[in-house]
């Protein structure tokens, strides 16, 4: 196959009617441009151009096959071109892996205003608790806790972990009583998560400060066991809330996904001056992560900064966490 620079300077040469404009025009010298147009007619074993001291002509070889080439290569220019309006415009479909809890209470419900600054852009979402590698399985952006060990990847903080708390419904609590102690928690049906004892396990109680008292400076490690009732359900946030509402006892779910219920007074939340955490984890802050800094697509970049500019606010936790207690 001949080389796509000698195809090229044989269609300047025939625009432009000679090897001295050609030349001047792709900025090297006349006899660069001739031992170009030698070495296609010797890769292609045709004479292409009859050439004297004062003019050349195209053979009828060459005028075929610069008819064929010049539109070939005409299509090439525009696809390069259009490839560069691409890396411009913020255009096109985002694969997206995140987090089923953080993806329903967190990315979703700052979707529209996103969708409404940049229509061009359409988003697919995975949704799934088990991290995916980005590269292998086609995606190009993931939400998840922690880091992981993809330490080639671009990894930017989205935003700090958000609380995990104790709820139950107001049916359970007025036929049980609200548990006030650690030692009253244990008495009541808390609903396990996790059928692995590994897991179950790695779930813990923290208490954190009171609101008005500040923490800044300071970091609670003291950590108690959660106590497990009758029912365990698998990890999902969605499971335990659900199981909560349909009053079978207390469970720890996501404060996003329980925001909802409390408002309306289908749950309150129990003993507010805990959270829960997962020991376990590989880290409690959001990070929103990508395969590559260079050359990122515009439809990748908008997405990842107006990310970053919702989450990066700091939310008051505190004020719900004893609004909504029981």
């Amino acid at each position: 196959m001949a080389d796509i620079k000698y195809l090229a300077t044989f269609i300047q040469v025939v625009n432009r009617g000679s090897f001295s404009a050609a030349a001047k025009h792709l900025g090297v010298t006349p006899p660069a441009v001739s031992k170009s147009i030698a070495r296609l007619e010797s890769s292609l074993g045709v004479r292409l151009l009859n050439r004297n001291t004062r003019n050349l002509h195209l053979t009828s070889e060459g005028r075929d096959f610069f008819e064929k080439i010049s539109a070939l290569m005409s299509e090439i220019d525009k696809t390069v071109e259009d490839l560069k309006d691409a890396t411009q415009v913020p255009e096109g479909q985002v694969r997206v892996a995140v987090g089923a809890t953080f993806g329903r209470y967190f990315l979703l419900p700052v979707l529209a205003e996103f969708f409404a600054r940049y229509p061009q852009i359409a988003l697919e979402l995975d949704f799934d608790d088990n991290p995916k590698d980005l590269l292998e399985r086609g995606f190009d952006v993931g939400i998840r806790q922690g880091q992981g060990d993809h330490f080639s990847y671009v990894s930017r903080r989205l935003t700090s972990d958000y609380p995990i708390i104790l709820v139950a419904s107001p049916r359970y609590l007025a036929e049980r009583g609200v548990p006030r102690t650690l030692e009253q928690l244990a008495g009541h049906d808390c609903i396990g998560a996790g059928s692995n004892v590994r897991i179950a396990d790695s779930w813990k109680l923290q208490r954190v400060p009171k609101a008005g008292k500040s923490s800044r400076g300071k970091k609670n490690t003291e950590y108690f066991p959660v106590p497990r009732g009758r029912l365990t359900v698998n990890t999902q946030f969605d499971t335990t809330l659900n199981a909560a509402l349909h009053d079978l006892g207390i469970a720890f779910v996501a404060l996003p996904a329980a925001v909802p219920f409390l408002k309306a007074g289908h749950l309150k939340i129990v003993m507010p001056d805990y959270v829960v955490k997962n020991t376990s984890s590989t880290g409690d802050q959001i990070f929103i992560q990508y395969p590559h800094r260079e050359y990122l697509p515009p439809k990748v970049r908008v997405l990842v900064e107006y990310l970053l500019e919702i989450f990066h606010r700091e939310d008051d936790h505190d004020a719900v966490l004893h609004t909504y207690s029981a």
